[in-house]
């Protein structure tokens, strides 16, 4: 399937996965499908605006590899459930790639997708392309590879098929993925991005041989706040309370505030506040709440998946895992990383949409 689910629907698609799937009848080997977070700046007009190089870390950017993820899985599980998912082309934008595709400005938005797909259980990722335009892997004409093959040539080498659990939630500032190390028994690969311009991270790890899991925590610049700096105007921990959140997830939840939220985290909009909500139980998952200032979400209402949630804000969509909405000038992104039934997560966005909206 192609250009549904993501941000480039309504940019032509033809035949709907759904109606492929239901004419095709059960039985298929895997569901395949393509995803590009944006279209270059080749094709403007024929999807949402070109991201710029300013986007490249920002939680807005990189969390479109989930959005498209949780569209075909939702299909997957009604049609197909247990069948392998295959994200069988994808690169930085559609209509070869950004300028900026080829530099090594995009290895974090490739490992990121690798780590991400990874832990939800995706095994075939393809990269288009190997030798061509802005996204080639290699300069199609020196023939010199890009910054792009060589992270990706690591994660070969290190990151083993078996998928590990960190211990360190995903949340603004640090991504943390691991896997089993490849051809090592008993060896772990870690993968961390520090996506925080402004503030340093520390990861603390279990000494060997113990019980423990990895935490984190956030150092931040020595100069004047990023919050100060963008106008910070709102406190998404205050919005959302680990109360809400524990009352929507039914289990304990400790508060992790963004202290130094970077400028130009969205598209179209500034990041001016942000909040996780972690447990200490493996199998609950969590939660976080982002706020934009001025973020335009208009495009959400055609994107296959995407419901509209009536009473929430001045508007709001849900596709679980998230929820995006907007009051005045203030957009919030909510989302829910849990093992819980689609349902369930579904009623818990909302849960917490009304709460936070009401507060806005």
């Amino acid at each position: 399937s192609v250009g549904e689910g993501g941000l480039l629907s309504g940019s032509g698609v033809g035949l709907k996965t759904r109606d492929l799937l239901a004419a095709s009848g059960p039985g298929v080997d895997a569901l395949s499908y393509h995803h590009y977070g944006t279209v270059s700046k080749r094709c403007a007009g024929v999807g949402p605006a070109a991201t710029t190089p300013e986007d490249a870390l920002s939680e807005a950017w990189l969390s479109r590899t989930d959005a498209t993820l949780a569209f075909y899985r939702s299909l997957r599980d009604e049609f197909e459930p247990g069948k392998p998912i295959w994200l069988t082309e994808t690169a930085d934008a559609a209509c070869g790639g950004n300028p900026w595709g080829s530099s090594f400005l995009d290895s974090f938005r490739y490992l990121d997708q690798l780590g991400r797909l990874a832990s939800h259980g995706v095994q075939v990722v393809a990269h288009n392309t190997l030798a061509a335009s802005d996204y080639g892997l290699i300069d199609g004409t020196t023939m010199t590879p890009r910054p792009d093959y060589w992270a990706v040539l690591l994660w070969h080498k290190l990151m083993g098929a078996t998928v590990l659990d960190t211990g360190v939630p995903l949340r603004v500032g640090l991504h943390a993925y691991a896997h089993c190390l490849r051809g090592t028994p008993g060896g772990v690969a870690l993968l961390v991005i520090n996506t925080d311009k402004a503030a340093s991270e520390t990861l603390r790890l279990p000494a060997p041989g113990s019980s423990g899991s990895a935490s984190s925590a956030v150092t931040p610049a020595p100069t004047a706040s990023a919050a100060a700096a963008t106008g910070l105007t709102q406190d998404a921990c205050r919005v959302l309370t680990a109360a809400d959140v524990q009352g929507a997830l039914g289990v304990p939840v400790a508060q992790l505030p963004l202290t130094s939220p970077p400028a130009d985290a969205g598209p179209g909009g500034n990041l001016v506040s942000g909040c996780t909500y972690t447990s200490s139980a493996a199998t609950a998952g969590g939660a976080s709440l982002y706020l934009y200032r001025d973020m335009t979400i208009d495009y959400f209402a055609n994107v296959p998946g995407f419901q509209p949630v009536p009473g929430v804000g001045d508007a709001a969509y849900v596709h679980a895992p998230m929820l995006i909405g907007r009051k005045g000038h203030v957009t919030f992104q909510l989302t829910i990383d849990s093992n819980a039934d689609p349902a369930k997560t579904d009623a818990a966005l909302r849960t917490l949409a009304r709460a936070a909206a009401g507060r806005l």
